[in-house]
């Protein structure tokens, strides 16, 4: 993805530059009835530019809680896919094949994860099943890559790891910080800002290796059509 291609624009009052990034904000942030929805374009530039570097601490905050606010659409939250799957790219070339997409990063408050037992049978049954996750991002709560060092399953920390463990077990592991660590970052801001963002709902839809299924969870009911819509403009199909 590339970096924003938008030219600065001068400040009328005071003539100076303004930030390039200042126009995504600006877009989503006017009131009621000036604010729109980002193109699946701006979506993508947008998400690509805080990925790259290009986005203040301020403005990332900002964007973040402006669309937490008005609420990201399927459009939206397809182009900040885009950006993140052209991330990955970028960082690691191309993921290993898998079998089954499984996100794993809510983790649990008062169940045991007995899904993590689902996802080494199928591993063992011979689908390959790649799991991603975190980082820990709500307090007590325990999250997958804390029970599989349990059970002695180490999180891949690079992609050869993901290989092998696929070829060998059916089954691997990796971090959101290993896949895409400005993301990850993202996602630990819920301490700071005290709410889930459009992070959350994100990491869930990525799918960085194109398995042909994803199992994705839902926070809540009304996510289910923003999930399925942003699906369906990545031709995902199962």
């Amino acid at each position: 993805m590339n970096k924003i291609d938008r030219p600065d624009r001068a400040n009328e009052d005071t003539g100076t530059i303004e930030h390039p990034f200042a126009p995504f904000v600006r877009t989503i942030g006017r009131g009621k009835r000036a604010r729109r929805d980002f193109t699946r374009e701006e979506a993508a530039q947008s998400m690509s530019a805080i990925l790259n570097g290009d986005a203040t601490p301020a403005q990332i905050g900002a964007w973040l809680m402006l669309l937490r606010v008005k609420e990201e659409t399927s459009e939206e939250l397809a182009g900040f896919v885009d950006a993140c799957r052209a991330d990955i790219a970028c960082r690691h070339g191309d993921l290993p094949s898998a079998d089954i997409d499984w996100p794993s990063y809510a983790g649990k408050k008062k169940h045991s994860p007995w899904y993590l037992l689902a996802a080494l049978c199928l591993g063992a049954s011979g689908k390959r099943i790649l799991m991603h996750g975190g980082p820990a991002h709500t307090p007590a709560r325990l999250y997958s890559d804390e029970v599989l060092r349990a059970l002695s399953i180490s999180p891949a920390t690079c992609i050869g790891d993901i290989e092998t463990q696929l070829n060998s077990t059916g089954f691997s592991f990796v971090g959101l910080d290993t896949l895409s660590p400005p993301l990850s970052d993202l996602l630990t801001l819920r301490f700071e800002l005290g709410l889930r963002s459009p992070i959350n709902t994100l990491a869930r839809c990525i799918n960085p290796a194109r398995a042909g299924l994803s199992l994705q969870s839902v926070f809540h009911p009304a996510y289910i059509q923003l999930q399925r819509g942003a699906a369906a403009l990545l031709n995902e199909q199962d």
